[in-house]
């Protein structure tokens, strides 16, 4: 199976991209920035992953990078820090929702979308946008129904 996880760099990412490894998984393995010091594969002996370094609030995966991809996990969004709230609004899930879109539109099968408890109360920015966010996927979802 081919996977896409998104926030490879991250604390739940880079977990995931170690389990998906180790199971056999051909992986691509997308970060916001070039961080060699933060490859989560370094010491594993898996086939070298494909690297897509993009800022999901200001560029797309292209539909030829998804094409052939089975999974997506989406992993990638602001978490643990503070932040605006426009920024929020636009990574955690503007960028979550076209991402969505972009993996419908080139065929993946299964889009994953790891959200946060925080979720279940909302009275932070971070938390509405991840209560809005799982809101909207779920309507996406009915839609195609």
């Amino acid at each position: 199976m081919k996977s896409l996880i998104t926030g490879a760099g991250g604390y739940i990412g880079s977990a995931l991209a170690e389990v998906l490894a180790a199971a056999g998984d051909e992986l691509v393995l997308h970060y916001r920035n070039s961080n060699p010091d933060h490859d989560p594969l370094r010491n594993a002996s898996v086939t070298e992953p494909t690297n897509l370094h993009i800022d999901l609030a200001e560029q797309e995966i292209s539909l030829e990078q998804l094409a052939d991809v089975d999974a997506v996990f989406h992993c990638a969004g602001i978490a643990h820090q503070r932040a605006e709230e426009l920024d929020y609004q636009r990574v955690n899930y503007e960028a979550t929702l076209n991402l969505a879109k972009q993996c419908r539109q080139a065929g993946v099968k299964r889009f994953v979308f790891l959200s946060s408890v925080k979720a279940e109360t909302a009275v932070t920015p971070y938390g509405y946008y991840k209560s809005r966010t799982e809101i909207s996927l779920q309507e996406m979802e009915s839609q195609t129904m």
